[in-house]
């Protein structure tokens, strides 16, 4: 859907395609929204992404049973990592990891994000923030790194 054929004036194909980001972690917002969580999730994972998934404290007693859907679930073992704590303590942990590539804040807070997206340029990972709800292809978009290959033609 995402990938093209670019026309060449020239003997090459030049193909362009979509590959994943990598590891994605996921800062939850400080209220918690079960709805927003599972698109970003899907979103994520769709794109064929690994999901590092940090949420409050309070949404601890949803993520057992979410858990347990996602180990029952035909996803391979490790793609998506639930965890729960204090997000103020480890996001700092999770903007400077040099293992992850990308990281999607849903909170609210401005210093958080402007310390995340600090965080993030020692490592050059991408910093997706979204507060509003999206069921689209949009999303997606946002995890995905475009790879452009060129191709001979008769030689």
């Amino acid at each position: 859907v995402i990938g093209s054929v670019n026309p060449v004036a020239g003997p090459h194909h030049n193909f362009t395609g979509a590959e994943p980001v990598g590891v994605v972690t996921l800062i939850g917002c400080e209220k918690f929204n079960l709805k927003n969580l599972v698109a970003m999730i899907s979103a994520i994972i769709a794109s064929g992404n690994t999901l590092v998934v940090l949420m409050p404290q309070e949404g601890a007693a949803i993520l057992a049973p979410l858990a347990e859907v996602f180990m029952t679930s035909d996803l391979p073992k490790g793609v998506i990592n639930l965890l729960s704590g204090d997000t103020q303590e480890l996001y700092k942990v999770i903007g400077s990891h040099m293992e992850a590539q990308s990281i999607c804040y849903l909170g609210t807070e401005t210093k958080v994000l402007t310390e995340l997206k600090s965080l993030a340029t020692a490592s050059m990972k991408r910093v997706v923030w979204n507060t509003k709800e999206s069921w689209g292809l949009e999303p997606v978009l946002s995890f995905v790194e475009y790879k452009t290959v060129w191709h001979p033609i008769g030689y």
